[in-house]
């Protein structure tokens, strides 16, 4: 009797470990008919499709849901866009484009989780670095040269540099210090990640995609998971407790000058480059950032050949947060020491700001650049350029 209520036991005992493994097996795979709603879940940032999609189910007005995400989507949200998306846990990848007149439209601003930009050479032509996470861009361009402001920029967003070329001062610290920059170069080892257009002329027409970035990064040997540290993110605000917004202009010299005008109801800032509305070659996209972050810096001439820019990006200052139509004044901080250290913004009782999900543009200005922000939903989108700056630099 005592050997049969043993066999008893063992046979329960059998019976709750395969139950067990069978509801383990159910919770990874997905309940029947789950599989989309999951997929579903995974959000990123506005492409052709996504802004082709009903506008009334409590979204952006791009289609994208930006509400409180699902429990499958908290571990996987962008560290720096705040956007659930299936590459979450992947290195980012920033990639130096030009802002040339010559090859705007530029490939793939509208895809990215945060960009920055800023001067190139001293009161004259900027650059740009995108950040690339969510999204996986077929074409990226063009791609210009590094500056080494960026590059402090990049390693606090633990992403690889994509650029063709550099600056003196920005090809010294990729190849002296090779340990903390990593690089990807068309002028490098990561050549077969680059190809050029026949429509533009050099140095405009040089190109890349995220995939070809991404198999490059893979062969260097880099570290592949993010590691960067992550911004707050909140939902986008009511709409009855957004701002009336208003028109923000950054006096940049003639075709760089900038203005964002605020859309309250998609709740994001329509971009104007140069007088023109910024729309992204690939599938024509609009540049809709839903953050904008002004970084008060100062910036000179940099020693050594070629009169690029030197700019203060490292240490503290004033910044500005327009976001769900208001603005917030804020102070920023970089780490001198620690490369690592991300740019940090906190608002004006020391708070670190929280962040709308969605695209951060982030404009790193000089403290004598004219900087307007004029209140008022009905503000006018012309916006006069200027000459353009007579050398568009290397």
């Amino acid at each position: 009797m005592p050997d049969e209520n043993k066999m008893r036991l063992i046979v329960v005992g059998i019976i709750v470990v395969v139950l067990v493994l069978i509801g383990v097996v159910w919770y990874a795979t997905g309940a029947p008919g789950a599989s989309e709603g999951v997929k579903r879940s995974i959000g990123k940032l506005p492409t052709a499709g996504d802004r082709a999609l009903s506008n009334n189910s409590g979204n952006n007005g791009n289609g994208l849901s930006f509400g409180a995400p699902t429990p499958q989507s908290n571990a996987g949200e962008s560290p720096l866009s705040g956007i659930a998306c299936a590459n979450a846990n992947k290195r980012p990848i920033a990639v130096m484009i030009g802002s040339d007149p010559i090859n705007r439209p530029d490939s793939a601003f509208s895809l990215a989780d945060v960009i920055v930009e800023m001067p190139a050479l001293t009161s004259n032509v900027t650059r740009l670095m995108a950040v690339f996470q969510c999204n996986e861009p077929r074409e990226i361009g063009s791609i210009r040269s590094a500056r080494h402001d960026f590059l402090f920029l990049a390693k606090g967003m633990d992403a690889v540099i994509t650029h063709w070329g550099g600056s003196y001062w920005a090809l010294n610290m990729i190849k002296n210090e090779s340990q903390v920059y990593d690089s990807i170069s068309a002028l490098g080892t990561g050549n077969q990640a680059f190809f050029r257009k026949s429509n533009l002329p050099a140095p405009y027409n040089g190109f890349t995609s995220y995939e070809r970035i991404w198999d490059a990064l893979v062969k260097a040997g880099y570290h592949t998971t993010n590691r960067a540290t992550p911004y707050l993110h909140t939902d986008d605000a009511p709409r009855d407790a957004r701002g009336a917004g208003g028109t923000l202009d950054i006096g940049w010299p003639g075709s760089m000058r900038t203005r964002y005008v605020y859309n309250l109801e998609k709740n994001s800032y329509e971009r104007y480059w140069g007088g023109t509305r910024h729309i992204d070659s690939l599938d024509n996209n609009s540049i809709d950032p839903k953050v904008l972050a002004v970084v008060y810096t100062d910036q000179r001439l940099a020693n050594g050949p070629g009169g690029y820019n030197d700019v203060d990006i490292e240490g503290s200052g004033k910044a500005e947060i327009y976001q769900n139509g208001q603005v917030i004044q804020a102070t920023w901080s970089k780490s001198v020491v620690d490369k690592q250290d991300p740019l940090h913004f906190k608002d004006a009782s020391g708070k670190e700001i929280s962040f709308v999900r969605g695209q951060l543009w982030i404009s790193v200005v000089d403290k004598s650049t004219t900087v307007r922000w004029t209140p008022g939903s009905s503000a006018p989108a012309e916006l006069q350029t200027g000459d353009t700056p007579a050398s568009l630099g290397g």
